[in-house]
């Protein structure tokens, strides 16, 4: 006798709200995204994978390139000012009935499927990495997106018996750099001259018109006095020659 055509998935609609605290992050950043992504497996899929779930690389392969797969995979965006952000954001997908079925038997999920969800931290369009350095590092163009804790959010809903999946999760975290304070650079500088004008200094003056007028006044009375200085010496006696022996 043969079998009966196999029940067809209800889609299933996916939710998964997280909450970010992210603080002194790059000083260029200026726009953050998750990149988010369901799937549907088993429950030994789930149990057996999700502890290799590590980085961008092994979110890319065992979740996010599936839901790209089945449209269910999408990117939530949010400002970043005073370097941070904190508030919560939605991700929200739906599984199509493809995605809700067994590749290998074609059958749906049983008993039910388990819906797995992963997010991963992006910022300025690049995937943020974990920087696990202990000291922190210089800013450069090169770690826009590091961030001092890990940049993934997982979540996992077991038995879902058809019912609309709502999940959560939180990401806080915080850059490690070093940001130098802003060094105001002295130019135009003279030492010779007459007047405060020969003395400048940006963005204002290194001395005061009244400490400059003085130092002015003292070069020139001194000076006027050199001349009488070295006819002084030259009338001094000079101590004759001691004879050698």
């Amino acid at each position: 006798m043969a079998a009966g055509p196999q029940p067809v998935p209800v889609p299933l609609s996916v939710s998964m709200a997280v909450t970010l605290n992210l603080s002194d992050l790059h000083p260029s950043a200026r726009n953050g995204a998750l990149e988010c992504g369901a799937l549907a497996e088993t429950a030994e899929w789930v149990g057996a994978h999700r502890r290799e779930i590590l980085d961008y690389a092994s979110v890319q392969h065992w979740v996010l390139s599936t839901a790209h797969y089945y449209g269910s995979v999408g990117q939530v965006p949010f400002p970043i000012t005073a370097r941070g952000y904190s508030g919560a954001l939605t991700f929200k997908t739906t599984l199509s009935p493809v995605a809700l079925t067994d590749p290998s038997t074609r059958a749906p999920w049983a008993p039910s499927p388990t819906v797995l969800v992963a997010c991963w931290l992006m910022v300025e369009g690049r995937p943020a990495t974990w920087d696990r350095r202990a000291v922190p590092q210089v800013i450069s163009t090169g770690n826009i997106a590091a961030l001092g804790a890990n940049p993934l959010v997982l979540a996992v809903a077991y038995g879902i018996g058809g019912t609309p999946v709502t999940v959560s999760g939180s990401l806080t975290g915080a850059g490690r750099f070093f940001v130098p304070r802003p060094v105001t650079l002295v130019a135009n500088l003279r030492l010779s001259g007459a007047g405060p004008a020969d003395m400048r200094a940006r963005p204002g003056p290194l001395l005061s018109a009244a400490t400059i007028a003085r130092v002015n006044a003292q070069r020139k009375a001194l000076a006027a006095r050199l001349p009488q200085l070295i006819t002084q010496l030259n009338r001094r006696p000079r101590a004759a020659p001691t004879p050698r022996g």
